[in-house]
């Protein structure tokens, strides 16, 4: 793929030159076709907008720890899609267990903390 540096001055576009494979038929050199390209990926942490708990203006959820421990950890909410996710921009990291059920793990950090003086 060869990328022209400059673009033009009325439609405001680039030109490139693609290799494409010899399978394709029917493209010419010189023809004019449309392209996308992937110009880079993200991973990103989601999780369902209903185990999200909002405490005033602070987002967190309950994150199952060692011994099936809960515990509270306040997070940063990305972007929220169509599909009911959240994207986790910082709080909790990838393979951590994070409770689906807010009110259910709200009740059993509750009740650990009352057998804990």
């Amino acid at each position: 793929m060869t990328l022209f540096p400059y673009a033009d001055k009325v439609s405001h576009t680039f030109g490139v030159r693609v290799g494409l494979p010899e399978e394709i038929k029917g493209v010419f050199p010189g023809m004019m076709v449309k392209v996308a390209f992937l110009v880079g990926e993200k991973e990103q942490l989601r999780i369902p907008l209903t185990a999200v708990v909002q405490r005033g203006e602070v987002s967190g959820i309950y994150v199952v720890g060692n011994q099936d421990r809960v515990q509270f950890r306040r997070i940063l909410l990305g972007h929220r899609d169509d599909e009911g996710r959240v994207t986790i921009l910082a709080g909790v990291a990838a393979g951590e267990r994070v409770a689906l059920d807010p009110l259910k793990a709200g009740l059993a950090l509750k009740a650990a903390d009352k057998g804990n003086p």
